[in-house]
């Protein structure tokens, strides 16, 4: 069985009423102005705790604006981007506009391609508004129409077109898995993301077959939660600052809950061959935020 969490009860310090929790994320059913930036996570098809819970944490380290890339690549640019910035044309047309690169915090959102195992289904039942979980035709400015109409035409007319949905499309994330057949649907994001594609997946000897992809993360732990609880913990601690206000990773109960999960399941228990110390470590640390031992066990 899977446990209720309730939101109502002690979580972190920063967070103490249901409502503070719910008003973290948008609803899902709102479509906001096509060319607006934002960037999107997708599990695996037929999500199981990992990849969603990887997910969650990957979209929280990305709507805060820090992203697992090389920064000295980043440092490099950032006195063009600058100059580029300050010597725009205030007339550009909104075509211009919508192409423009985005960084720093952005709106992230979470896509199940195709379906969830059982109890990860259950699981959302009961908690998936305390995620910011979207279909592909709700993401900002997506339509049905969008959907069908996608494979009838070149993607970079979809780009220069100032309807297309996915003008406001910075990054996608793909984790736990690195191939795109694992994507189902969602694959058709992959060729517009302004960024490009960030893979993050601890199955060392699989091979990708995503071009798109131009940030790899891989690393040999029991699971994928492992390296994204670090992650947070570590930007936490480093209290990263982005745009000039500093920046403190707080995880409510569900994401601690759901980072235990997905850890706790993938090395079955820490007991699996796979299992590392540091998937140990990162358990307990999600313990300590707040994560529910009910729902754990």
């Amino acid at each position: 069985a899977v446990a209720t969490i309730h939101p109502s009860s002690t979580i972190v310090a920063t967070i103490t009423s249901p409502a503070a929790i719910m008003e973290e994320q948008p609803p899902p059913s709102v479509n906001e102005k096509r060319g607006e930036p934002y960037n999107v996570v997708c599990t695996h098809i037929t999500a199981d705790f990992d990849t969603l819970a990887s997910a969650i944490g990957l979209a929280k380290l990305w709507t805060l604006g820090i992203y697992d890339e090389h920064e000295e690549e980043k440092d490099e640019d950032d006195d063009n981007v600058k100059e580029a910035d300050e010597n725009k044309d205030e007339d550009d047309d909104e075509d211009t506009r919508g192409k423009r690169i985005v960084d720093g915090p952005l709106p992230t959102y979470v896509v199940l391609p195709r379906g969830a195992h059982p109890d990860v289904q259950r699981f959302l039942s009961l908690h998936k508004h305390l995620f910011p979980i979207r279909s592909l035709k709700s993401l900002p400015g997506f339509s049905d129409a969008d959907l069908k109409n996608n494979h009838h035409h070149n993607h970079h007319d979809h780009d220069r077109n100032p309807q297309s949905p996915y003008r406001g499309l910075q990054r996608v994330g793909l984790v736990d898995a690195q191939r795109r057949d694992r994507l189902g649907p969602a694959e058709i994001l992959l060729p517009h993301a302004k960024k490009g594609v960030t893979i993050v997946d601890h199955h060392v000897d699989a091979e990708s077959d995503i071009p798109e992809a131009v940030n790899y993360i891989v690393e040999p732990v029991g699971s994928v939660s492992t390296m994204i609880a670090e992650r947070l913990r570590n930007a936490g601690n480093a209290r990263r600052k982005n745009g000039g206000f500093e920046t403190k990773v707080e995880l409510t109960e569900a994401e601690a809950t759901l980072l235990a999960l997905g850890i706790h399941s993938d090395t079955g228990s820490l007991v699996y061959d796979s299992t590392t110390a540091k998937d140990a470590t990162m358990l307990g640390w999600a313990m300590e935020m707040g994560a529910s031992q009910a729902a754990i066990a």
